[in-house]
């Protein structure tokens, strides 16, 4: 399980920084500011693929 994903440098925005809670979490925003990007890296960190 994850608990805090910090990014730099990495996809649409120059920092990217969540702190996950234990049982859900609700990711929002406006088109193109990075939400599938997030839940690929956070694929990425589980799986390593």
């Amino acid at each position: 399980m994850l608990k805090y994903l910090h990014l730099k440098n990495v996809g649409p925005a120059p920092e990217m920084e969540m702190d996950l809670g234990t049982r859900l979490n609700l990711i929002t925003g406006d088109n193109g500011l990075g939400k599938s990007f997030l839940l690929d890296v956070a694929w990425w960190a589980l799986t390593r693929r």
